[in-house]
């Protein structure tokens, strides 16, 4: 038996991908000792019943996240409304459900893996029917079916918002968008909110071309496991598309300027496409310039300090943790550090697989924000983002381009990490999914910001 890939677990900062399991079903003996607790584990998250179903994961995977699991579960598919178990399978003491779900979003097919003992160690998509939102009525401008990579093995559904206004004649800017990590649609949407078509349909209906697409993740998830399993790199998860993405716009004559926006992940990865594109500017909304594993260890730490103020825990408990911790990322450190072929196959902090971890510190966006001073550059935090904070994450972009003519940063004080209306304005920021659970808007302050930087341009 070949075995594909184990759990890959990536914590996002937009939401989180876990990368399952995937395995050629000839070559592993078909059984099903696990249906009962699959069926269980689909039914309370049918239910919305995600404290019961939390309870059902795994140590490794609890232990790992940093937000609900919900978000992994249904965050961008929208709420499971059913589902049908199609198989199970069994490999290296590991347990695999492939099921069928009907999500608010549309149809897809799923793996769930189990552990020996039974306990979640994740959700792998297969395949998923995403229907974006078109423009409304009355919108000046009309959407384009494009296909990113057309004829290629990673080709990914995409949308292209076009000015009515826009012609050979009259050429206009255009944006490329970029998601965050993880397996995200183009309208990178998270429950019932939408941000990416946000941002499409005002600036499109506002003189801006923007193109969207289905992140490789989102459409190929299965299929990068099975091609490049622990050796996956930001390369052939974001690069790739996003170059691809610029030579269709560039060969389109109604497009004059090309831009890139990138959100969370997304914002981390944009200064490197950007430069090595030669694009006419890049925006980071809501980004980071650290890797995965001081992101980790930022939010771990501000987690048991919350619990701590909460009463949540003791302070002996507090410090076993914070001790653990500080362990944890001195060891991280010191594995970064190894030579390549010591590196293959190991994961850091439980999570992250050290090869992705070491693209994602190649890609980090400091050093190709200030090495690239004809790209100009925009910034955009929000005050209330509890995954890429003000403290840890803006105030380094702030201080690390300082005196940088080429670039702007912009501080939102009362937006979330989507740059909509935070609906908790007050206390401590805290992990709480109800953020991306509310409906909401990416604010116009925000929007209207970023077609007057462009025109700027």
């Amino acid at each position: 038996m070949k075995k594909r890939l184990l759990t890959m677990v990536i914590i996002a900062l937009t939401a989180f991908a876990v990368t399952g399991c995937v395995y050629d079903k000839g070559e592993i003996e078909m059984i099903n000792p696990h249906s009962q607790i699959v069926t269980e584990f689909l039914n309370k998250l049918v239910q919305n019943d995600f404290g019961a179903a939390n309870a059902m994961l795994s140590p490794e995977l609890a232990a790992a996240l940093t937000m609900p699991f919900e978000m992994i579960a249904i965050g961008r598919y929208g709420d499971l409304l059913e589902f049908t178990v199609l198989d199970s399978m069994e490999a290296d003491g590991m347990y695999i459900a492939v099921f069928q779900a009907v999500h608010a979003k549309g149809t897809g097919v799923f793996q769930l893996i189990l552990d020996a003992n039974g306990g979640v160690l994740g959700i792998a998509p297969v395949s998923f029917a995403f229907e974006p939102m078109m423009p409304p009525a009355g919108a000046q401008h009309t959407a384009e079916p494009v296909v990113i990579g057309e004829g290629s093995m990673w080709a990914l559904d995409g949308l292209l918002t076009m000015p009515n206004t826009a012609s050979a004649d009259n050429p206009v800017p255009a944006l490329i968008l970029i998601p965050g990590s993880g397996a995200n649609n183009m309208d990178s949407s998270i429950f019932e909110n939408r941000p990416f078509f946000d941002i499409a349909n005002y600036l499109s209906d506002n003189g801006v071309a923007v193109l969207r697409f289905n992140e490789r993740a989102f459409t190929h998830g299965a299929q990068l496991g099975q091609v490049f399993g622990m050796n996956l790199t930001v390369h052939e998860e974001y690069i790739e598309d996003a170059l691809l993405a610029v030579e269709i716009l560039r060969a389109d004559p109604r497009i004059s300027q090309v831009y890139l926006l990138g959100l969370s992940q997304g914002g981390l990865m944009a200064p490197r496409i950007a430069a090595e594109a030669g694009l006419d500017g890049v925006i980071v909304m809501a980004g980071t310039p650290h890797p995965f594993h001081v992101i980790w260890y930022n939010q771990t730490l501000a987690m048991t300090r919350d619990a701590l103020a909460a009463g949540e825990i003791t302070q002996a408990q507090a410090d076993e943790s914070l001790a653990a911790i500080a362990a944890q990322m001195e060891e991280a450190r010191r594995i970064l550090s190894l030579p390549a072929h010591e590196i293959e196959n190991v994961i850091i902090m439980g999570a992250f697989p050290v090869v992705y971890e070491q693209s994602i510190i190649a890609s980090l966006p400091l050093p190709f924000i200030a090495n690239n001073p004809q790209i100009p550059v925009l910034i955009l935090q929000g005050g209330r983002d509890f995954q890429t904070t003000v403290e840890d994450d803006f105030q380094f972009f702030v201080d690390g381009t300082a005196g940088m003519a080429h670039v702007t940063t912009r501080l939102y004080d009362t937006l979330n990490h989507l740059m909509m209306t935070a609906y908790r304005q007050e206390g401590p920021l805290v992990v709480d999914v109800l953020e991306y659970r509310i409906p909401g808007t990416v604010d116009a302050q925000v929007l209207r910001g970023i077609v007057e930087w462009i025109e700027k341009n």
